[in-house]
């Protein structure tokens, strides 16, 4: 049993050869003569004919060899003398006027009726209305075969004779309806025929060609006989496949409306936001073009972060150690950075004095090591005079360095 969802190739292919099978049906059904439901009805009128035994109900109105309608209704008249039969004649053929005549004819031997109609003079006041009836005066007297038979001499009887009894073994095993229809649209295929015929020496190259086209195509089908042969047979398996899935084929069509209005919906929607993106695509166009140089650094930057991001492993590796070290350190320092806290105030006005006395600063911190050195004695336990230094003592005691230290800044 196939499970497989149908897909969208089969559901196609299944709604026209469904949609085919009823075109060819209701075709069928409007050729036969069938009626048509809800259609209006068109102009009718009544005829009062003697002898309509063999006149069916949907039989054929003619005007001089064309059908201009069909019999609708027929029913005995008073008396039982004749039967009236309603008409519906086409648009185009209504109104008849009064002085036309109608006569019941026979299209074929067998008996297969229809009506005549032979118009008369249109003028106005002449015309017959919708639904009245033909007066009986210009309706005929039907002729029939009988009576055609009668005038015939001894000869010509017997030569219909021979002839009906030839025609009876044509007949025979069921042909008669085959005869019949081909009698009856004798008249109309010699006329399509002819048409047909015209227009087939008139383009006689063209069907030249098809007909050696067709050789060629039944001469290739001939070759490969397997193919054509698998190919029926494939055919034969989606048939199948198909009637095995009715009930899904059925769904799908229950759901399909409801399927064809969302994506109208969908697409309706697409359309307004297509609508509604393309100013920001065109404003994005400038964006893009810029951003091609900007590709084309990161591909040349692409190797060294390659490395780079390889590079990181160790250290994030080291890091799973380090990182709760310095955790501990930092949270350990607590009490250092709070005593900071009251340090660094008072530490910041003595950084602001070394700032502006910054020159003797450095001039201390550069020659505190030679004077202090020379203060405190030598390598050998005496005193180092500054003549030893190149320096000199003050009166007061004071060596010469210190005003030396503070010149020198200002030199």
């Amino acid at each position: 049993m196939v499970k497989e969802a149908p897909s969208i190739g089969r559901m196609v292919a299944m709604v026209v050869f469904t949609m085919s099978c009823f075109g060819l049906l209701l075709f069928l059904w409007l050729a036969f003569g069938g009626s048509v439901p809800l259609r209006p009805e068109g102009y009718r009128m009544t005829v009062s004919v003697p002898e309509a035994a063999t006149l069916a109900v949907e039989a054929d109105v003619r005007m001089a060899g064309v059908n201009v309608g069909k019999v609708k209704k027929k029913k005995l008249g008073k008396g039982a003398l004749a039967t009236d039969i309603e008409l519906e004649l086409n648009e185009r053929f209504a109104p008849v006027p009064k002085d036309s005549k109608a006569i019941l004819r026979q299209k074929t031997l067998l008996g297969e009726s229809y009506i005549e109609l032979a118009p008369g003079h249109k003028r106005d006041g002449n015309m017959l209305e919708d639904g009245a009836r033909l007066a009986n005066s210009r309706v005929e007297d039907t002729v029939q075969l009988d009576e055609i038979f009668n005038a015939f001499d001894d000869p010509t009887r017997e030569a219909y004779r021979e002839w009906v009894k030839q025609l009876a073994g044509a007949i025979k095993g069921g042909r008669s309806s085959e005869l019949n229809d081909a009698l009856g649209n004798l008249e109309g295929f010699a006329v399509d025929g002819a048409k047909l015929l015209g227009t087939l020496d008139d383009q006689q190259i063209a069907v030249r060609r098809l007909i050696k086209n067709t050789g060629v195509v039944f001469g290739a089908i001939n070759e490969r006989e397997g193919a054509l042969q698998g190919l029926i047979r494939n055919s034969n398996n989606t048939f199948e496949a198909t009637a095995s899935q009715d009930e899904a084929l059925a769904d799908t069509f229950q759901v399909f409306p409801t399927f064809l209005d969302e994506s109208k919906a969908t697409l309706a929607r697409l359309e307004r936001f297509a609508r509604n993106t393309r100013p920001l695509v065109n404003d994005l166009k400038g964006p893009a073009d810029d951003l091609g140089p900007t590709v084309r650094d990161l591909g040349d930057l692409s190797p060294n972060l390659a490395r780079l991001f390889r590079d990181l492993t160790p250290l994030v590796r080291a890091g799973r150690k380090g990182l709760p070290a310095l955790e501990g350190v930092v949270r350990e320092a607590e009490p250092l950075f709070e005593q900071a806290h009251v340090f660094l105030p008072e530490l910041n006005p003595m950084l602001s004095m070394f700032n502006f006395y910054q020159a003797r600063v450095a001039g201390f911190i550069s020659n505190a090591g030679s004077d202090l050195t020379g203060a405190n004695g030598g390598g050998n336990g005496a005193p180092r005079t500054g003549a030893g230094r190149g320096a000199a003592t003050t009166p007061g005691g004071g060596d010469a360095t210190e005003m030396s230290g503070g010149a020198s800044p200002r030199s």
